[in-house]
């Protein structure tokens, strides 16, 4: 069967969604637990944070079920090393069939299987936290807009495709591999934004002088997101194109 399916790729060169779906089944068997565990983890994230509003402890209880979601969607692409490495670079597949798939699950997929139960259960019920961030930096100082929220999702990717991309070229420890340099990409942000900060307070401050206040604060936290959203952004393109050449050179 395999032999019948490697001689109609070669005959039949084309992209074919019908492969897609045969890389799919391949990798279902791997993938099965996170479409079980991540929408129940968000189900239950989503009600804990609806109900944080009556009790601290829920509020703590849904902060470490943020803090669990956040190391389910980064560190997501582990799932693929429980696949013969052998039989998976051998698949009867194009490389591009290959890549549409792993790449689709991984950037759509993922954050829809960990985030979209909790996000709608917060619009139909509402979340109680959301109210405060109107308060922040004073009202309407800290604009939250489409840009804000854009940045601050293609910042969350950077982890993701790092582990994606370890992963994928990796020969030994891909898990323990994939894992640590998504942790070394997320210092790598948080330096990137400790730098700014340092740099836009000793640029502005002396213009501020004794007027400080919620604007001064919020034009920084507005910058910086816009800044390290747009280096999250090239980065994030950056590793998913070496992602797709990693697929493709060890496809055969």
């Amino acid at each position: 069967m395999m032999d019948q399916q490697a001689y109609e790729l070669q005959a039949d060169d084309r992209f074919s969604w019908s492969r897609v779906a045969m890389i799919f089944r391949y990798y279902y068997p791997q993938l099965r637990i996170q479409f079980i565990v991540y929408p129940l983890i968000s189900l239950i994230a989503g009600i804990a944070t609806i109900l944080s509003d009556y009790h601290t402890l829920i509020i703590l209880f849904a902060g470490l079920l943020g803090t669990i979601q956040s190391f389910m969607f980064c560190w997501s692409p582990c799932a693929l090393t429980r696949s013969p490495r052998d039989l998976e670079v051998g698949l009867p597949a194009l490389e591009s069939e290959k890549a549409t798939f792993i790449l689709l699950y991984f950037l759509v997929g993922i954050p829809l299987l960990t985030y979209l139960p909790q996000w709608i259960l917060l619009w139909i019920f509402g979340n109680p936290l959301m109210v405060m961030s109107s308060n922040m930096f004073g009202a309407g100082e800290l604009s939250v807009n489409f840009l804000t929220i854009f940045s601050s999702l293609v910042e969350s990717y950077v982890p993701l495709v790092t582990c994606l991309f370890v992963v994928l070229v990796a020969r030994k420890s891909r898990v323990l591999k994939g894992v640590l340099w998504s942790v070394v990409s997320l210092v790598m942000i948080g330096m990137c934004s400790a730098v700014f900060g340092i740099v836009y307070a000793v640029n502005n401050i002396d213009m501020a002088g004794d007027s400080i206040d919620g604007s001064f604060v919020g034009g920084m936290v507005n910058n910086l997101v816009l800044i390290i959203g747009t280096i999250s952004l090239v980065y994030s393109v950056v590793m998913i194109y070496l992602s797709y050449r990693a697929i493709r050179n060890t496809q055969v």
